[in-house]
């Protein structure tokens, strides 16, 4: 909420909206939270559609933009929704859920609703679609599992893949050398905008999952808390960060919520392969149970044993028009 209020630009202004369902007895049945925001219709749409109407949004940048009420938000990754199913009026929750939806829809002028990350055997599938709202599929997100390695040596012994392996001793352990990497817990102003550069770098250029780039000022907000840190990344010997992540470190799991690079060291140094790597050592060293990789480069992910898990969003909107001029930049 500190992030997306107070911003001069509309679409890092967001609304936020909390439902919590308790039965007679006062025990919570269901509980999620919704953010009202700008989205760009095309989030969900292939790449070369969004890199299409990029080029329409350089002049006119609300093109093809909606006011959508999302479940969850778009900097977070997850299952919004708790659900006590084996509650007897879990079935009572929902039709209070939908009202909250419709009143709030009003309240904040949206266009769309979506319900989002849902896997395939998620209870609000059938409830959702059963309520007139349509399926889409979203990027798979890949999440590691991998037990507490002590060294590298045991770290490849995880790894079931000869290529897997080789890849990783070449381009991440034998390169590790090359680089001065620090975690960090607070940041200066400086360090601050040059994290959100290194981030504009990939999101201005980056259309698979294709929304706003957000304030400028989150990096130092998130530095005001004990639950973030920064995984900074320079060239051996030098002064200027080529890369960084931004983790939010949770009770069980490491989940790095942005990265930022330098995109002239993604060949010569394997800059990402390396930010990966530090991403997936820095969860092992925290004793992380679990490390939440986030949506895309599923391949790269793989190779450390992530599983890669298939999502679904659900989408309802007043107007089918957009979506259906977005199909036009598809098929042309």
């Amino acid at each position: 909420e500190e992030i997306y209020s107070n911003n001069v630009k509309p679409e890092e202004n967001w609304s936020f909206h909390y439902i919590l369902i308790k039965d007679s007895k006062g025990n919570l049945v269901f509980a999620t939270f919704f953010t009202g925001a700008i989205y760009k219709d095309d989030m969900l749409a292939r790449e070369f559609v969004s890199t299409k109407i990029e080029l329409e949004r350089k002049n006119s940048p609300y093109f093809l933009c909606s006011k959508t009420l999302a479940q969850g938000g778009l900097f977070a990754e997850a299952d919004f929704t708790f659900i006590d199913s084996k509650n007897e009026g879990i079935n009572n929750a929902f039709p209070l859920l939908f009202d909250f939806v419709e009143r709030t829809k009003k309240e904040i002028e949206a266009t769309a609703v979506i319900f989002r990350d849902f896997d395939k055997n998620h209870l609000m599938n059938k409830i959702l679609e059963d309520e007139g709202y349509a399926q889409i599929n979203m990027p798979n997100t890949n999440i590691i599992t991998n037990p507490k390695w002590e060294n590298y040596d045991q770290l490849l012994e995880l790894i079931h893949s000869k290529k897997a392996r080789y890849s990783i001793r070449r381009y991440a352990l034998k390169t590790e050398d090359l680089f001065d990497i620090t975690i960090k817990n607070s940041i200066t102003t400086d360090e601050a905008k040059k994290y959100n550069t290194l981030f504009r770098n990939i999101k201005d250029n980056t259309y698979a999952f294709n929304f706003f780039s957000g304030p400028a000022k989150t990096p130092e907000v998130l530095s005001k808390y004990n639950d973030w840190e920064f995984i900074d990344i320079k060239l051996k010997g030098e002064n200027e960060t080529i890369a960084v992540a931004y983790n939010f470190i949770g009770e069980r799991h490491l989940c790095p919520i942005i990265i930022g690079m330098d995109t002239k060291y993604i060949e010569s140094h394997y800059i990402y392969k390396q930010l990966v790597f530090q991403i997936i050592k820095r969860g092992n060293e925290l004793n992380k149970s679990t490390v939440y990789c986030g949506f895309s480069a599923d391949f790269e992910k793989q190779k450390y044993g992530a599983v890669s898990i298939p999502k679904f969003a659900y989408l309802k909107v007043d107007d089918v028009y957009n979506l259906e001029l977005i199909d036009t930049y598809d098929n042309n």
